[in-house]
């Protein structure tokens, strides 16, 4: 759920998988997006995840980073 508190989904995620395996970005949805037949729409969910690191990459850098 949109809920869900993606720094320690990861840091979950990070203590049991090898290094390599977690991933870069988390994100929480209200629900994964389904197909007009009841699928997980994987097209829509990369959208969505694109969209999210884009805004993201938009954002300024914290003061003080380099």
């Amino acid at each position: 759920p949109a809920s869900v508190d993606t720094t320690a989904a990861r840091e979950a995620v990070a203590a049991t998988l090898p290094y390599y395996a977690v991933p870069a970005h988390v994100f929480a949805l209200p629900e994964l997006p389904r197909t007009s037949r009841g699928k997980i729409d994987k097209r829509l969910l990369l959208a969505l995840a694109e969209a999210e690191i884009n805004q993201l990459a938009a954002q300024p850098a914290p003061m003080g980073a380099a």
